[in-house]
């Protein structure tokens, strides 16, 4: 190895900054300048990115509220029906179903029988749960609102010795928001404070002359509250 070579390996070795820093410096740029520059480029990444992420965002919400909408439109003619056994339906369910709309509602269709697209039960219960639902698809939406109407006047219907009750046949999406208001529901009820919801999910409750409307995120303060009325 020459004289040379050693001296220029051991001024490398004594330089306090790597072989990238002494390139940047003698191009007149100090490694000060660069890490603000660094930083200043993450910053400006940072900013797009939440950028993107809100409007990512808020797209989602738009389309999850346009999807809501169509699943609840495609259910406005169903109707829910509780209080049924198992397989009591027969071998034409849609039939048996008709037959019970003209039987228990008869006043509410004017002594006819509705015409019905189809009808099934729901999701298989749990063990030891009581036996699923019927979801049935009216033709005309006008039937389906009168025997839903009729069902609300008439708390006590049965059919063939069983207690049934006639409901909406709401979205999971909605039906879970209106589930949060059950265990304020069910205070109000023994209380005897009038109440009801409205589509999609806010609880209107009559008290004293007055009728307040209330949202889901305000039920479980509301809940709390009963306890001292």
């Amino acid at each position: 190895m020459s004289k040379q070579t050693r001296k220029s390996q051991a001024q490398q070795q004594t330089l306090p900054f790597s072989g990238w820093e002494a390139s940047n410096m003698a191009s007149g740029t100090s490694p000060l300048t660069l890490e603000t520059l660094i930083i200043e480029l993450e910053k400006s990444r940072k900013m797009e990115l939440r950028s993107k992420l809100t409007s990512i965002t808020e797209e989602n919400g738009a389309l999850q509220a346009a999807v809501e909408d169509l699943v609840s439109r495609s259910k406005r003619q169903n109707l829910r029906v509780i209080g049924l056994p198992e397989d009591i339906e027969g071998n034409n369910p849609r039939q048996f179903m008709a037959d019970l709309f003209q039987e228990v509602a008869a006043e509410a269709l004017s002594n006819s029988t509705p015409e019905l697209d189809r009808d099934h039960r729901s999701l298989r219960p749990k063990p030891r749960q009581r036996s699923r639902s019927v979801i049935v698809r009216f033709h005309r939406y006008i039937d389906k609102e009168r025997v839903l109407l009729w069902g609300k006047e008439h708390r006590n219907m049965t059919y063939q010795g069983h207690n049934i009750k006639f409901y909406e046949d709401f979205s999971g999406a909605v039906a879970k928001r209106r589930a949060a208001f059950n265990q304020v529901k069910s205070l109000l009820f023994k209380k005897g404070i009038r109440f009801g919801m409205i589509y999609p999910a806010r609880l209107r409750v009559t008290f004293d002359g007055n009728t307040l409307l209330i949202p889901g995120h305000v039920c479980i303060k509301i809940h709390h509250c009963l306890y001292f009325v």
